[in-house]
């Protein structure tokens, strides 16, 4: 700290900041209608009252800005926000992640869920049967998107849960092995789900 100080000694470092944010704290007592400056007021009456008790000497800058206190309020603002536009449209939250992730629209799922009859495309499952109440999942080719998200072309049916894994495990034996032939026996899953993957090549 010596050297990053120069000449002044520590202490007189130390008097000169708490001179400036004393400073500052005038001027921001003198805007308080502005919803920003009393967390910034709050903050330097916080820091310079340890001062003033001598408790001050180890206390770091960030408390300051009060970033763990910011970011509580930003979160909690965000989620209002949500509920509320959640409140206005049931649909909000389900288009927003349906956008976001595989690049389709609600009617494009209510489409899909009508041609698969309701239900999970290898399996009777649906969401009422489903414990967890989560609807189907939105499949895609992950030999084209590798993550999550998806681009948009490369999705295809709605899937429940076990079988959306079933089928990535299924994918990954298919897509890492050099001779990968299998005559599965009718009327089972594994029929269904080669009968699925090629109704989507």
């Amino acid at each position: 700290m010596q050297r990053l100080i120069g000449n002044e000694s520590v202490e007189t470092y130390l008097a000169l900041t708490y001179a400036t944010l004393h400073r500052v704290l005038d001027f921001t007592s003198k805007m308080r209608q502005f919803p920003q400056s009393n967390l910034w007021y709050n903050g330097i009456a916080g820091l310079i009252t340890q001062q003033s008790a001598g408790e001050c000497s180890n206390t770091p800058l960030r408390n300051l800005s009060r970033g763990a206190s910011m970011k509580d309020e930003r979160y909690q603002y965000l989620h209002d926000w949500r509920m509320s536009a959640q409140a206005k449209d049931s649909d909000y939250l389900r288009r927003k992640a349906l956008k976001e992730l595989y690049h389709v629209t609600v009617e494009w799922y209510d489409s899909k869920l009508f041609e698969q009859h309701g239900h999970c495309a290898l399996c009777p499952a649906t969401r009422q049967s489903v414990v967890s109440g989560k609807r189907l999942s939105v499949d895609h080719d992950h030999g084209c998107c590798t993550t999550k998200r998806a681009c948009g072309k490369c999705n295809r049916g709605l899937l429940c849960f076990n079988c959306n894994k079933r089928l990535g495990i299924l994918e990954i034996f298919m897509r890492e092995s050099k001779v990968f032939t299998v005559v599965p026996q009718p009327n089972t899953w594994l029929s269904l789900a080669i009968k699925y993957l090629d109704s989507y090549e």
